[in-house]
This record gives C-alpha cells, structure tokens and sequence, in this order.
C-alpha cells in the first residue's frame, strides 16, 4: 500500500491550518478538519492521478482541492510526498 510523508513546509502549512480553525472554530472542528486532511492524504497516496498536473508552475507536481485548501504533492518512489498545503486565497506560485 503506497505511503504519503509531509515534508517540513506541509508540516507547517498543517500546523497553521489547525491553530487557525482552532481559534476561530473550536477543538472539534479543528479536529474534523484534520482528520478530513489525513483522509485526503491517504487517498491521494492510494489514487495519485486524481491530482491535476501542474507542469506551468513545477515540474513533477500535482495538485488536488480539499475544502478551501489545495495539497500540493510530487510521486516519490510509489509514494507521494505532500509539499505544500495552501489556502485558495494564496498565491500558489510564489509560495511553492
């Protein structure tokens, strides 16, 4: 079963994500949230090409929508390495 690994932005990016809906929505949403991220994760390591290719911004990258955030990932050996997690209203060139 393939794997995903966040690397060391994603784990940021994430980190970010449930301070801010911990803050502004509470512990169980913050929670829910997580977990549906987890979920996508999982996902996208099992079913890689349902992300769209980005080849116009980086070479090798995809990206796939969740909520009001876009996963940013590469394939790494079988696996995917999840690179960025950022906010639709973000400007993705300039911070991937």
């Amino acid at each position: 079963m393939p794997n995903y690994e966040l690397s060391n932005k994603a784990e940021k990016d994430i980190g970010g994500i449930l301070d801010y809906s911990y803050r502004e929505f509470g512990e169980k949403t913050a929670l829910e949230y997580y977990l549906s991220l987890k979920g996508t994760f999982e996902l996208l390591s099992e079913q890689p090409q349902i992300g769209r290719k980005i080849e116009h911004i980086r070479t090798g990258y995809f990206r796939h929508e969740h909520a009001r955030h876009t996963i940013f990932y590469s394939l790494k050996e079988g696996d995917i390495l999840i690179i960025r997690v950022l906010h639709e209203s973000m400007d993705f060139e300039r911070h991937l």
